[in-house]
């Protein structure tokens, strides 16, 4: 079975995911950090975690650093999706940031507000390195952004996921 929709979805992270952000946090313990700042979603506060606690900060919870509003496709798997909306389904596929989810969010929307969030975070830590633990969609925005990758090229920016 391919990928599922988790956005809103507060899912928590698996035992080989704890690891991985336990093995996040070692390897920044040696960059002097000044703020962490998360996702309020469950996975995303438990990957920020084991980084705040080493460095002695407290996590800063910001809403517009949450993943994509998938709507009525969240918690679905692609071939769920697939099936139930097939028109939909092929339009995402041929356009991956075209789409607005029935009842969800579409792209535009959220590169809005995370590029609106970090340009806020830029300009209150301009001389300080932060952490932003987040999911894949806003860290490819933020990649794509600072890069200046068109929205067309977005899945180019290679992601791999915390479990």
């Amino acid at each position: 079975m391919r990928r599922r929709c988790y956005g809103r979805t507060d899912a928590g992270l698996s035992p080989e995911g704890r690891d991985h952000a336990d093995a996040i946090a070692s390897r920044l313990e040696g960059e002097k950090l000044h703020a962490v700042y998360s996702s309020p979603q469950r996975r995303a506060v438990q990957t920020a975690t084991p980084i705040a606690v080493s460095h002695e900060l407290r996590i800063s919870l910001v809403d517009d650093l949450r993943e994509l509003d998938f709507g009525e496709f969240e918690g679905r798997s692609y071939e769920e999706i697939e099936e139930a909306y097939p028109r939909l389904y092929e339009k995402w596929m041929a356009d991956p940031t075209g789409l607005r989810f029935p009842g969800g969010e579409d792209f535009d929307q959220m590169r809005r507000r995370v590029t609106a969030c970090i340009d806020r975070l830029i300009e209150i830590h301009a001389d300080a390195t932060i952490a932003l633990v987040s999911h894949g969609g806003v860290n490819r925005i933020a990649l794509a952004e600072a890069l200046s990758v068109p929205k067309r090229n977005l899945f180019r920016i290679s992601q791999d996921y915390g479990h």
